[in-house]
C-alpha cells in the first residue's frame, strides 16, 4: 500500500478515535437563543438604566434619571465604562458617577448580565453595586438585584448559557480604622438564574430548576417588628442567621394531599386516629375525594399532625417560624406586607373579599418567587408557640420548643400549641403583616388553615461567606485542672466558638477579635482619650490596655458596641480570678435568675430599693416580664428594658461558694442609648436571696 495513503488513513483513524473520546458538547437549542448583532461592549452603551437621585432642592425630593453610557461624560477603560453626570446643588456642583463593569459582563442564550454601580461622588457616601439582566432582543433591563455597598466584585462567570445561570463572587468590606478592608477568605459566591422572568438564587449552577420549590440561600434576615401597632409577641425586631433551604412555591393543594392519603390509608378521613385531629379533619372532602372544582386550591381542615405526616412522606418538613418569615419577606427589609408597605386587596386573598380560598398562585409572587405567603390559608410552622421567644432567641437557626431534630423525632407526641403564619382568606389586614404570629393546638382544623413544606440543604453544603459553616469549637485544656463550662457558647469575630474555657486557655482568647453581636460588618471600635487622641481596638488585650491608658468610648454608637467588649473581656477577667467552688446553694440548675423572688431589684438600672426583689416589683406592677427561661430574663420598667443572661457558674470571690456570672444589657425603650456590664450574683444559704458581688463589673478594679 502507498506509504502516504497509510499515513493519511492512520491520521483519519486517530482523529476519529480522539473525537469519539471527547465529551459531547451540549447542543445549542435554536429555540430561545438570541444572537447579539453587535459586540457586547457596544451593546452595553445602548442600554438605558433608570436610577434614582436627590433633586438637589431643599425638599430633597427623589427623582428618576435615565442613564446611557455614551456621549459627554463617558470614559472607557479596559475593565469598565464610567459616566459622570454633573448636578447643580446651589453653591456647588456635584457629580453622580455610574460604572458598568464591562470586564465581567457576560451573555447567555437570552440575556446579558452586567455589574452596575452608582455613587454620588461624596466621600461620605457609599458605592452601591447591582447586577442587572438585559434582554438581548430589546436591550432593555428585565430584572436585577442589589448586591449592596462596601463590596468588591471578584468575578462574574457564565455558569450555564442554556438555563441563563451566572455565578458571581464578591467580598463585603469591613470598616477598620476608617478604611474598608476586603478579606478574600470571606468571599461570597452566589449562583443566580433567570426563572420565570426573575433573577433567583439557586443551590448550584447546574442544579435543575424545581417547578415546585424555590431556593433560599444561607444568610441573615430580620425577624419581628418595632412598629407601634405590632402585637407584643411580634416585638423585639432582631436579626437571625439561617442555613440554606428550599421551600414550596405554593401551598400544598387538595390534589397533592390526596396522593398522600391514597398512599397512606391511616391518614384517610375515616381512619385517622382521634389524637391527631379535632373531628373536622378534611371536613370539606366527600370521603377520600376533594371537591371537584378545588384541585389546585390549598388543602384545609388539616391539623399540625397531618401536615407533619405529609411533609415526612415527601421527604420534607414544616418550616421553622424563622424560615417562614425569611421566605415571606422575600429578601426585602424593611417591609410590612409581602408585597410592600400598604394594604392592597389586589395583592392577596384576605378580608373575606372572595369568600373562600383561591387557586394557589392566583396572586403575584413575592421577592423569592413564592405565592400566597400572605392570605389564602394560615400555614402551620414547626415551632412551639412562645410569646417571649424573640427576647431569648439564638442567633443561628432559632426554633422554639426544642431543636428541629428533637421535634421531628417525636412529633406524634407533641402536645403544646404550634405557630401559624400568613393569615387567611377570611383574616383582616393586620394579619397580613409578615411579622404577625398566631397559634393553635396541634389537633385544630378549620377551613382557613393549611401549610407548605421546606427541604433543608444538606448541612455540609450550607455555606456562610461562600465557605462551609464550621462546627462549634470547644477551647478547653483540662490538664490545667480547672475549666469552666459555659451555659451559652460565645462566638468571636473570626468564627471561633467557645463552649468551655480553661484557666490556661484564657490568655489565648484575649487575642481573638471580639464579635460585636450581629454587626458582622464592623471590625472593632474606635475609642479616644481626654486629648481627643483615637485608637482602634479589636481584641480584649487591646481593649484592656486602652482603658488603662484613659481611653473610653465616646459616641452613642461606640458606647453601645463597647458592651460586647465589656461582656467578653469582663468574662475572661472574672474567670482568671475564679476557682472551683467548695459548696453551693444553687447546685440545683433550676435555681437561677428565673427565681424572681430571689433576684435583688438593686441590679435593675433604676433600682433603688436595696431590699426589694424582682417578684415584688412585678406584683406592684413596677416591672413587667417580657421573656423568661432558666438562663435568660427580659424585663421592662420605668421606660427601661433589661436583659439578664446567665453565662457561667464558679466561685468568683474566693469564699468557696458557687456564684453566677451574668451578661447584663439595658436600653431606653424610646431611645437609642444602651449600656451593659457583667454582674455576679452569690447566694450564701439555702434560704437566702441572691446578693450582688462587688464590684459588679470585673472590668472595674
Amino acid at each position: 500500500m502507498n506509504k502516504n495513503l497509510i499515513i493519511f488513513l492512520t491520521f483519519i483513524l486517530s482523529y476519529q478515535i480522539g473525537y469519539a473520546q471527547q465529551p459531547l458538547a451540549r447542543q445549542m437549542p435554536t429555540e430561545g437563543f438570541v444572537n447579539l448583532e453587535m459586540p457586547l461592549e457596544e451593546a452595553l452603551t445602548k442600554i438605558t438604566f433608570i436610577v434614582t437621585r436627590l433633586s438637589g432642592e431643599d425638599n430633597g425630593e427623589v427623582v428618576f434619571e435615565e442613564v446611557v453610557f455614551e456621549g459627554e461624560g463617558v470614559t472607557r477603560e479596559k475593565d469598565y465604562i464610567e459616566l459622570r453626570i454633573p448636578h447643580d446643588f446651589g453653591e456647588r456642583v456635584a457629580y453622580n458617577i455610574y460604572t458598568l463593569l464591562s470586564k465581567y459582563a457576560v451573555e447567555s442564550n437570552r440575556y446579558i448580565f452586567v455589574p452596575f454601580s452608582k455613587w454620588n461622588g461624596s466621600s461620605r457616601s457609599t458605592v452601591f453595586w447591582y447586577l442587572y439582566v438585559i434582554d438581548k432582543k430589546t436591550l432593555r433591563i428585565v430584572d436585577g438585584i442589589r448586591l449592596g455597598g462596601f463590596l468588591r466584585i471578584e468575578d462574574v462567570v457564565l455558569a450555564d448559557a442554556f438555563t441563563n445561570t451566572v455565578s458571581i463572587t464578591y467580598i463585603r468590606g469591613v470598616s477598620s480604622t476608617g478604611e474598608v478592608v476586603y478579606d478574600p477568605d470571606k468571599a461570597i459566591k452566589r449562583h443566580l438564574r433567570m426563572i420565570e422572568g426573575k433573577l433567583r438564587d439557586v443551590e448550584n449552577p447546574l442544579s435543575p430548576s424545581d417547578p415546585d420549590m424555590m431556593f433560599v440561600r444561607a444568610g441573615t434576615s430580620w425577624m419581628g417588628s418595632h412598629d407601634d401597632d405590632a402585637a407584643d409577641d411580634e416585638k423585639h425586631l432582631h436579626i437571625v442567621y439561617l442555613d440554606a433551604f428550599h421551600i414550596d412555591k405554593y401551598e400544598v393543594t387538595n390534589a397533592q394531599y390526596k396522593k398522600f392519603v391514597d398512599a397512606n390509608p391511616q391518614w384517610q378521613k375515616d381512619r385517622i386516629p382521634e389524637k391527631y385531629h379535632d373531628g373536622d379533619y378534611l371536613k370539606h372532602w366527600n370521603g377520600n375525594n376533594y371537591p371537584s372544582d378545588k384541585s389546585n386550591h390549598p388543602v384545609v381542615y388539616v391539623s399540625w399532625y397531618a401536615a407533619m405526616a405529609y411533609a415526612e412522606w415527601r421527604g420534607k418538613r414544616l418550616p421553622t417560624e424563622a424560615e417562614w418569615e425569611k421566605a415571606a419577606r422575600g429578601g426585602r427589609h424593611p417591609i410590612k406586607y409581602t408585597w410592600g408597605s400598604s394594604p392592597d386587596l389586589n395583592k392577596a386573598n384576605y378580608g373575606g373579599k372572595i369568600g373562600d380560598t383561591t387557586r394557589v398562585g392566583t396572586y403575584e409572587a413575592n421577592g423569592y418567587g413564592l405565592y400566597d405567603m400572605a392570605g389564602n390559608v394560615w400555614e402551620w410552622c414547626l415551632d412551639e408557640y412562645d410569646a417571649g421567644f424573640y427576647y431569648i432567641s439564638p442567633y443561628r437557626n432559632p426554633v422554639a420548643g426544642g431543636t428541629v431534630d428533637s421535634i421531628l423525632s417525636d412529633w406524634t407526641n407533641v402536645k403544646n400549641v404550634r405557630v401559624l403564619r400568613g393569615g387567611s382568606w377570611i383574616s383582616d389586614v393586620q394579619f397580613m403583616v409578615v411579622s404577625d404570629r398566631t397559634r393553635f393546638t396541634p389537633r385544630i382544623t378549620n377551613n382557613a388553615r393549611g401549610f407548605r413544606c421546606v427541604k433543608p440543604v444538606t448541612p455540609d453544603l450550607a455555606t456562610e461567606n461562600g465557605k462551609p459553616i464550621s462546627k462549634q469549637v470547644a477551647i478547653t485544656s483540662q490538664s490545667s485542672g480547672v475549666f469552666f463550662q459555659l451555659v451559652e457558647p460565645i462566638k468571636f469575630a473570626n468564627d471561633t466558638v467557645v463552649t468551655s474555657i480553661s484557666k490556661t486557655g484564657i490568655d489565648t482568647l484575649r487575642d481573638l477579635p471580639v464579635r460585636l453581636g450581629e454587626n458582622e460588618h464592623i471590625d472593632g471600635i474606635t475609642i479616644k482619650n481626654e486629648k481627643g487622641e483615637k485608637i482602634h481596638v479589636r481584641t480584649c488585650r487591646e481593649y484592656d490596655a486602652a482603658l488603662k491608658h484613659g481611653y473610653q468610648p465616646d459616641s452613642t454608637f461606640e458606647i453601645k458596641m463597647s458592651v460586647w467588649f465589656e461582656h467578653q473581656c469582663g468574662l475572661l477577667k472574672a474567670l482568671e480570678m475564679a476557682t472551683a467552688p467548695q459548696r453551693s446553694y444553687i447546685s440545683n440548675p433550676n435555681v437561677g435568675i428565673a427565681n424572681l423572688d430571689l433576684l435583688p431589684f438593686a441590679i435593675f438600672p433604676a433600682g433603688r430599693e436595696l431590699d426589694a426583689t424582682y417578684q415584688e416589683k412585678i406584683e406592684n406592677e413596677a416591672l413587667v416580664v417580657r421573656a423568661r427561661n432558666r438562663n435568660h430574663l427580659v424585663t421592662e420598667g420605668k421606660g427601661i428594658r433589661q436583659s439578664l443572661k446567665e453565662v457561667v457558674r464558679a466561685d468568683f470571690n474566693n469564699d468557696g461558694i458557687e456564684d453566677i456570672l451574668l451578661f447584663e444589657y439595658h436600653h431606653y425603650i424610646k431611645g437609642t442609648l444602651g449600656n451593659g456590664e457583667i454582674i455576679i450574683l452569690t447566694r450564701k444559704s439555702m434560704d437566702g436571696k441572691f446578693e450582688a458581688v462587688r464590684p459588679l463589673n470585673p472590668m472595674q478594679d
